[in-house]
């Protein structure tokens, strides 16, 4: 964006003009989400040298004392030709009224700025047609879909969608709903909500029973369902902990999500879920207890036993800019709950009294997708980062041979309450994740035909039927029941209902029947 200071003079002036090239974008840097990735690198003469076109951005070789120009610009690395194959999602949100500028991609906030206003004299829209396609004189593949300017901020919920696909049950549900559950009472297995299988059993230390938790409705867009909520996981007390034995089911692409409180400062990178079989052989979520910067964000630690990776960290990117609302604690002295109000030069955890300045509800989650060997964290249904982890030998992942442990996996006294654990084994989208209803949702209704209405004057017939937004609908006539007609050809619905009047009736027919067909 760039926004005039004074009167406009066509020209984009550093330091003279309110906003120049002010940018929103993904955050992360070489970790950031990237619409286009061109691995392979070269030799000093350009010939290829190692993986090419891996789609791993891990993969560029960037040395600023190399004497190989292609190592200096990883643009001249690669053959020209995208790696990344998929379609992706970018929106852009403007409020005219605080002059907030946010950038979606693929449905997730990358990034929230506001822009200057020193003038105090509002926003001024260019005077300019919008122009959207290849804006550069330049060949190269590009397509666009779906284009739509709304005169209103829309969120992520209400952004255009590719209907996703079905999900099977969960592996693993623990609500800590236990028919003797008791507020205070020892929690001594957490039954699995999906199936008689896959308990989560006493462990360790003492986790008990609590009437703390995130909501008194969990709506699960799994299986549309609005589930009670009374009980959460206490684990405050040091060692409190729940263990889901090892099992096969456990391998393949997943999903873990669960609803975490804390409301004291744990030690460092204390773990709260963990899938450990040895050092150099487990996955886990944790708390980042680095000096400054990185201090009490949440993220995910990754090791697999080949070398490949050690230590491997996907969590929320910002470092000192990053805001209280997207670290899991923030302890001041002022108890403001602001990480610009740290005033301890060296490390951080030296501030405030060891009390967390927002003990509020919230919701983690990580996913791992086997094929792509991609990770993502994701906080408050924001997605913070996405890595792909590294196989240099192209083995493959070899999931940890060891059970699933969640809960406090340290020996410490701090206020922790866990609730509503997932494990899916499949990768979620942030709109199929667990969520807190002030309300019972209204489960999605079967596909059919809810009326027809006759016109004789006419003549003609209206015909309406449940829909879902996004899905296709045909609708065919027949006189006999047995040879169709199509009168109407895969019509997108934008409502839970949708209406069709077929005005061209077979006059002089003592029956006549419809039907609806849907697609996603």
């Amino acid at each position: 964006w760039d926004t005039p200071a004074g009167a406009p003079d066509n020209v984009d002036d550093r330091d003279v003009d309110e906003n120049f090239n002010f940018v929103v974008g993904p955050q992360g840097n070489q970790n950031a989400p990237k619409v286009f990735i061109d691995t392979g690198a070269k030799d000093e003469l350009g010939a290829d040298v190692g993986p090419q076109n891996t789609g791993n951005v891990s993969d560029y070789i960037y040395d600023t004392a190399s004497p190989n120009p292609n190592e200096l610009d990883v643009s001249l690395q690669g053959d020209g030709v995208n790696d990344d194959e998929d379609w992706h999602h970018v929106a852009l949100t403007f409020d005219e009224d605080t002059g907030e500028v946010r950038f979606y991609f693929d449905h997730n906030l990358s990034q929230s700025r506001i822009l200057s206003d020193s003038e105090g004299d509002g926003y001024t829209h260019p005077v300019a047609d919008l122009l959207f396609g290849k804006l550069t004189n330049a060949e190269y593949g590009l397509l666009m879909d779906e284009v739509r300017l709304s005169n209103s901020i829309l969120t992520p919920s209400d952004f255009l969608r590719v209907p996703l696909p079905e999900v099977g049950a969960p592996v693993g549900y623990w609500r800590m709903e236990e028919e003797d559950a008791v507020d205070g009472g020892d929690i001594f297995l957490a039954e699995n909500a999906t199936s008689d299988l896959h308990g989560a059993t006493f462990q360790n230390g003492q986790p008990r029973y609590s009437t703390d938790v995130p909501g008194a409705i969990i709506y699960d867009p799994l299986s549309g369902q609005s589930l009670t909520n009374t009980y959460s996981l206490d684990a405050s007390i040091a060692n409190s902990r729940l263990r889901v034995t090892d099992d096969a089911s456990f391998n393949s692409s997943f999903t873990l999500e669960f609803f975490m409180k804390l409301e004291g400062e744990p030690g460092n990178w204390h773990a709260f879920a963990r899938r450990q079989e040895a050092g150099d052989q487990r996955w886990q979520i944790d708390f980042d207890h680095g000096n400054k910067g990185s201090y009490g964000r949440g993220r995910t630690r990754w090791d697999t036993p080949d070398g490949d990776n050690a230590n491997f960290v996907t969590g929320e990117q910002g470092w000192t800019n990053m805001p209280g609302d997207r670290r899991l604690l923030v302890d001041t002295d002022s108890g403001d709950g602001l990480p610009a109000s740290y005033d301890d030069a060296v490390d951080w955890s030296l501030d405030g009294d060891g009390i967390n300045d927002n003990p509020i509800w919230r919701h983690v989650a990580i996913s791992f997708d086997e094929e792509t060997q991609e990770i993502s964290y994701y906080l408050d249904y924001q997605l913070s980062q996405s890595r792909l982890l590294t196989d240099s030998d192209a083995s493959g992942y070899v999931h940890p041979a060891a059970p699933i442990d969640f809960g406090k996996l340290t020996n410490a006294d701090y206020g922790l309450f866990l609730d509503e654990v997932r494990y899916t084994g499949e990768v979620l989208s942030p709109i199929q994740f667990l969520q807190v209803v002030d309300s019972p949702v209204a489960p999605a209704v079967e596909l059919a035909i809810t009326s027809v209405v006759y016109e004789p004057s006419a003549p003609s017939a209206t015909v309406t039927w449940n829909s879902k937004p996004g899905y296709r609908y045909s609708l065919d006539y027949s006189t006999d029941l047995s040879n169709w007609l199509e009168i109407l050809e895969e019509e997108i619905a934008d409502d839970i209902t949708f209406s069709y009047t077929d005005t061209d009736l077979e006059g002089g027919q003592g029956r006549l029947f419809y039907r609806v067909r849907e697609y996603k």
